[in-house]
Order: C-alpha cells, then sequence, then structure tokens
C-alpha cells in the first residue's frame, strides 16, 4: 500500500483518496504536480472568483466577466482557465501568456 501525506499531515491511503479529500480530481492533482507546483497548490481546489456576477478587470477595463473578457479580447476562455488551473497562474497572468503565444505564432506564420 502506497500511504500519502497532505500538507496538513494527514495521512491518506492513496493518492486518490487523498485528492477526493481535499475536492480535486486526480488528474489535476497529478498535472500540478508534473507541473512542479507545491503539494499545497496541487490540492487546492479552484474556484473561479470571477463567476456568480462578480466583475472581472483586465489593464484597466472592467468586464461583466472573465468570459466576457476573453471574448473581447479574442482568446479561447478554455485556454485561460487551463493555464489557471493547470499552472497556477492568475487570470490576468494566464491572459497575458495566451496573448504572447498567439503573438509569436503570428510572427512565425508571417516570415
Amino acid at each position: 500500500m502506497n500511504l500519502c501525506i497532505d500538507h496538513n499531515g494527514k495521512i491518506y491511503e492513496s493518492e486518490s483518496e487523498m485528492c477526493k479529500a481535499h475536492g480535486v480530481s486526480l488528474s489535476l492533482y497529478q498535472s500540478r504536480r508534473k507541473n512542479g507546483l507545491p503539494l499545497k497548490n496541487c490540492l487546492t481546489p479552484y474556484k473561479n472568483p470571477y463567476s456568480q456576477g462578480k466583475t472581472f478587470t483586465y489593464k484597466n477595463t472592467q468586464y461583466k466577466s472573465l468570459r466576457t473578457c476573453c471574448e473581447d479580447l479574442d482568446i479561447l476562455y478554455h485556454s485561460v482557465y487551463q493555464q489557471i488551473n493547470r499552472n497556477g497562474l492568475t487570470p490576468t497572468e494566464a491572459i497575458d501568456k495566451i496573448i504572447a503565444n498567439n503573438k509569436k505564432r503570428k510572427c512565425k506564420n508571417v516570415a
């Protein structure tokens, strides 16, 4: 049996049991571990602070939601959400990264 210990020192019989106790899917946990995130971050469920009627501000512009911001910037909300969940980025960091990556791709296609 492979025992697991979380960041609080609690012992679990498996990674799956530990993830379930923290409300995180095993695949998300494993992806975060693979990306080198600390155990506490790997076991912290993502709660979107920009849902349920809260506004989102990006570069001094206020949007109705993170999704609306993505639509206005012509980037995929799903891509932003993945960056937040898989890499532990803030929504602003995720948007900046995606915009930078899109610019790089456009420059490569022009040459």
